[in-house]
């Protein structure tokens, strides 16, 4: 006799419980290294892996600079329906993610899980290859190792100061133009480092 009830598949790892083989398959990712992941980017300087092949295409678009998603609160675009989801939500507030462990809120699914991993699961993924210190967001890391190399890659065009972030140039632009100059290809400058971010 068939059972009415659905099946459940339950992750080995931590005891996430999923009602589809697929979606249990694609969470074990998380346990996983990001080599071991299915999909891999191949733009150079990128390195990001993915789970599922909607996220890797996803991806791609990101890459090619394709946003047909409007939000009709703002001018902001984005690459697809779930993103523009996201991004109304921060608008409208109408979904709050609170976390369990510590009752911080959150207005996606994804910054309460990168806030549980960073915070609560102490999980850093990312190691210098020059001291060993680990982290936990790719771009953390990258702005970490450019203090060992010497790297600065957001230049002040009056003054030839460089900076790691551009948040650090911008704050030191206002010191030449009385705190209201903008930065010279800032948007798409911008637009890179909140890729990175993702």
């Amino acid at each position: 006799m068939k059972s009415d009830e659905p099946t459940h598949h339950v992750c080995e790892e931590c005891g996430k419980v999923y009602r589809s083989l697929i979606k249990l398959t694609e969470h074990q990712y998380t346990h996983k290294p990001l080599d071991e992941y299915p999909y891999h980017c191949d733009e150079p300087n990128c390195g990001k892996a993915f789970r599922t092949s909607c996220g890797f295409q996803d991806h791609k678009l990101r890459h090619a600079g394709i946003k047909n998603f409007h939000c009709h609160l703002c001018d902001m675009k984005k690459t697809s329906k779930k993103e523009l989801a996201i991004h109304i939500n921060y608008h409208t507030k109408e979904k709050k993610y609170i976390c369990s462990k510590c009752s911080m809120v959150f207005y996606s699914a994804n910054d309460l899980r990168t806030h549980d991993k960073v915070v609560h699961l102490k999980i850093r993924r990312f190691t210098c290859s020059y001291c060993n210190h680990q982290f936990a967001k790719k771009y953390a890391l990258r702005n970490h190792e450019m203090r060992h190399t010497g790297e600065r890659p957001y230049v002040c065009k009056e003054c030839g100061k460089g900076f790691i972030q551009l948040v650090s140039l911008r704050s030191h632009m206002k010191s030449h133009n009385g705190g209201g100059g903008s930065v010279e290809g800032e948007c798409k400058t911008q637009e890179y480092s909140v890729k990175e971010n993702e």
